[in-house]
């Protein structure tokens, strides 16, 4: 409808342009000047129409992917000070090789998170939900303050030992298996 209704504008300019100018220059003017305007309208209702859909929906898809995808560490900062938490977990090109691991490179890397008193993060790990990999070899969870002091420092077992682990499991050495880990600092 608006198509035609421009088209029926830009045909009525062209015939006033006719009608003052006899000459075929004046009508050549006149045809280039109708499409090009038109083509400016297309181009902009096109833009106008793509910033005009909902990008949220997109993003909310891809973090409901990796929530259901990937093994995660939540942090639950329960001390009374902000702390910094540096996650060393990052498999070796020989780990990946020896063991067959198909993981995704983004997350297999040392990463800090900054937490809040009573503040959670959590963190993707490399490795797919529903897969039974040990941690890398030189996995380690180190807690410091505002002031860069260590509080406390996890190795993987130490880590196993003081986590919850979804789905729960109470054997150590079987922790490995969970999808979901919660390490509550105090």
């Amino acid at each position: 409808m608006i198509y035609t209704l421009l088209i029926i504008l830009l045909l009525e300019i062209i015939f006033i342009y006719l009608k003052k100018w006899q000459t075929k220059r004046k009508i050549l003017i006149a045809i280039c000047t109708v499409i090009i305007t038109v083509i400016i309208y297309v181009v902009l209702l096109a833009v106008l129409w793509n910033s005009s859909t909902d990008k949220r929906e997109d993003i909310q898809q891809v973090n409901e992917y990796k929530v259901q995808n990937f093994k995660t560490i939540l942090f639950n900062n329960q001390f009374n000070k902000k702390v910094y938490v540096i996650i060393n977990f990052e498999y070796t090109k020989d780990e990946i090789k020896k063991n067959n691991l198909k993981i995704v490179d983004f997350y297999n890397k040392t990463d800090s998170i900054l937490l809040k008193p009573n503040e959670k993060n959590s963190i993707f790990l490399p490795v797919y939900n529903n897969t039974f990999v040990r941690f890398p070899i030189n996995f380690k969870v180190t807690i410091k303050d505002s002031v860069s002091k260590v509080i406390k420092s996890y190795d993987e077992e130490l880590f196993y030992k003081e986590s919850k682990s979804e789905p729960k499991i109470e054997k150590v050495q079987e922790k490995y298996k969970a999808d979901e880990w919660e390490l509550i600092i105090k």
